[in-house]
């Protein structure tokens, strides 16, 4: 939606209305032509007629290309004289109305581009051109020159109040409406201040409080503290609260394993995808590996490392516990079946490399778009 400008409108007044008077003096000037006889008078009429619409058409032009030189002090200057000019040459062409309304434009302008004062001093010059037409009694008679002093003083008063009170009335608006903004904003900061206050109100003070109550007990504590940064990441920072890609999805596994087995899952994941079922397959096997290193390798920290590209997706699973020989252990057979089983049947691989000494890493992959 367009908004307001209000000094276009007041150009586009002033320019308007230059462009009839020029129209109305055409038409005053062509029915001089067809009436009048004397060659002399009618080559003044021809020539003022001329400079005037050469001078509008140059006005409209600036207003399409340059608007802002309408309100430079060299544009009303000539505006004036040239207005001022044509209003005189209806003294030597012998008819007191055939400039018609075009002198006026240069009062508008004056009122739009610059001040009341610089307009008075032109409705000055005007009405000093009407007294000095009344003594050229070809031109005008007594009647018809005060009523254009009274017109060019009503016209200046005019404009000059309208076009006051119309700027005045913007500033108004853009005052108001700043203020509107600040007060708008003012409330936004307020309902986010007691949104927080409410967050940590209904989760970090009562998570304090349980932390307290089960302080002897490091792993339910170490799980409370995760538990209470994820939903605080969440109110604090926008998570999702729904798992909709790779990324998320590993994430909200990692999320759920430390909460059912009282571990720390640390998750890196690089790149991201919409999850299909080669894509749950693989987190599923992920979540296998993450559950076993929870339940059997006797520390309380699980590294999560997921990576997602056009070709390929991996997931490495590795805990730094106590290890174990695949062929000696029935964890050893499990994990096959729930990891290296699955992904097989879904046209993925995986490795586990286990020793007593040095933990466990459980390597799977999945290739993008795998039958």
């Amino acid at each position: 939606m367009e908004t307001f400008d209000m000094e276009r409108s007041l150009r586009r007044v002033a320019v308007g209305y230059r462009v009839l008077a020029t129209v109305w003096l055409v038409t005053l000037a062509v029915t001089r032509l067809i009436t009048s006889t004397e060659d002399q008078r009618l080559s003044i009429v021809v020539l003022t007629t001329t400079v005037a619409i050469a001078w509008t058409v140059f006005t409209v032009s600036v207003n399409a290309t340059r608007p802002h030189l309408l309100r430079s002090w060299g544009f009303l200057a000539a505006d004036a004289v040239i207005s001022v000019g044509t209003y005189f040459s209806a003294i030597p062409a012998g008819t007191a109305d055939f400039a018609g309304g075009y002198p006026i434009g240069a009062v508008v302008f004056m009122v739009y581009g610059s001040s009341t004062i610089a307009a008075l001093v032109v409705t000055a010059a005007l009405i000093g051109v009407a007294v000095v037409g009344l003594f050229a009694r070809s031109a005008a008679s007594a009647a018809t020159v005060v009523t254009q002093v009274f017109f060019f003083g009503f016209v200046w008063v005019a404009a000059a109040w309208i076009v006051r009170v119309m700027r005045t009335s913007e500033e108004l608006r853009k005052r108001i409406g700043s203020e509107l903004a600040t007060a708008r904003a003012e409330q936004v900061r307020a309902e986010e201040r007691s949104e927080i206050a409410a967050v940590l109100h209904d989760s970090v003070l009562q998570t304090l409080s349980l932390v307290q109550r089960r302080a002897d007990d490091p792993s339910e504590v170490r799980a409370l503290a995760r538990a209470q940064e994820r939903d605080l990441r969440s109110q604090l920072f926008g998570s999702q609260s729904r798992a909709v890609g790779f990324a998320d999805t590993i994430k909200a596994m990692a999320a759920e394993v430390e909460d059912r087995h009282r571990v720390t899952v640390d998750v890196v994941t690089v790149g991201d995808a919409d999850m299909d079922e080669h894509l749950e397959a693989l987190v599923g096997a992920s979540r296998e590996a993450v559950v076993n290193a929870a339940k059997h390798s006797g520390v309380g920290v699980v590294s999560v490392y997921a990576e997602i590209g056009d070709r390929e997706a991996a997931v490495f699973v590795r805990d730094r516990g106590v290890g174990f020989v695949a062929s000696e252990t029935h964890e050893g057979a499990g994990i096959r079946e729930s990891v290296i089983g699955r992904m097989n049947r879904h046209g993925g691989e995986a490795v586990i490399n286990s020793s007593p000494e040095h933990g466990t890493e459980v390597e799977i992959r999945m290739p993008r778009g795998a039958a």
